[in-house]
């Protein structure tokens, strides 16, 4: 039945499940829109400020100071894994300090301006401790290297000979802005609009009593089972935040959320393949067990100590 009381040839389920992709449409593109904006600024005026900035990171002489710098300019980079690998072999070839380009490019993987920026559609806190999580995990990749790779070469960079500057050059950095705003909106719209669906499919079809067996009975196990699923089910930054969202809504813990947002896009498929260009086999491995680790370990101390209610 329709709300005038008469005969609908829409079945109920449809009805509702499109209510509820306009209601997660609603709540969450004004979040979506913002983080494009702000992403396509960085880029278009902050591309080599960024990587000037973290070679300064990697000349400092206290270490902690040099990684927390790189791991900061890691979460504000909005270049794509791909995009950054010319500027990460710049950088190498140019003698950086190793653990300092780790920081920076752990940090940037899990996240930037953009997914911050929507992040907030999940909560202030949680937007905030997954920027928190995302530099501190840096920070102790950097420190790892350091300690365990000192003067050994755990990068190949062979194929990527580029002695130029990865400045951007077109001195029109309006149209500069409007290009990347446009590029960053037609390559995250379908996967936007994908989170949506799934989100909204999940809430009409996918049986409570479920959800609260494995999300909610507050052990680590559900932490455990978000890892798991962060692996396969991660598919873009801003796409999984609507799923996300939901699955709090039904009782899904913060530290759950927060372990599936640390491993998911550590082991992104696109992410991983890019990774693995300037990686030997033996680093690449222990680069995705540390990510996998670092998300477990971080959503089980979130949890035990109930730092988001």
């Amino acid at each position: 039945m329709n709300i005038d009381g008469g005969c609908s040839i829409i079945p109920y389920n449809i009805q509702y499940l499109a209510y509820l992709v306009t209601v997660q449409l609603k709540q969450i593109i004004a979040f979506w829109l913002l983080g494009l904006l702000v992403g396509a600024y960085i880029s278009a005026y902050g591309g080599k400020t960024i990587q000037q900035l973290v070679f300064k990171a990697s000349e400092r002489k206290k270490l902690l100071r040099g990684l927390l710098l790189a791991a900061v300019l890691g979460a504000l980079s909005p270049i794509t894994m791909y995009g950054m690998i010319p500027l990460l072999a710049v950088l190498l070839q140019s003698k950086a300090r190793q653990s300092i380009v780790t920081a920076f490019i752990i940090t940037s993987i899990l996240i930037n301006p953009s997914v911050f920026i929507y992040s907030f559609a999940l909560g202030i806190d949680i937007a905030f401790m997954r920027l928190a999580l995302c530099i501190l995990s840096g920070v102790i990749g950097g420190l790892i290297v350091e300690m365990a790779y000192k003067g050994k070469t755990i990068y190949d960079t062979g194929g990527f000979l580029f002695g130029e500057d990865m400045a951007d050059k077109d001195a029109d950095k309006r149209r500069t802005l409007g290009e990347n705003f446009r590029r960053a909106a037609r390559r995250t719209a379908p996967n936007v609009a994908l989170g949506i669906t799934l989100a909204a499919l999940f809430q009409v079809y996918f049986p409570a009593g479920a959800f609260d067996y494995v999300f909610g009975n507050g052990s680590g196990l559900s932490v455990l089972f978000a890892a798991s699923i962060g692996v396969p089910a991660y598919y873009c930054g801003g796409g999984t935040i609507p799923l996300i969202r939901t699955w709090m809504s039904e009782g899904m813990s913060a530290g759950s959320a927060m372990t599936f947002m640390i491993t998911g896009p550590a082991t992104r498929f696109t992410n991983m393949t890019a990774v693995k260009a300037i990686m030997p086999k033996r680093t690449f491995i222990l680069y995705m067990a540390y990510n996998i680790v670092f998300g477990i370990a971080a959503g089980i101390i979130i949890d035990a100590i109930n730092v988001i209610r």
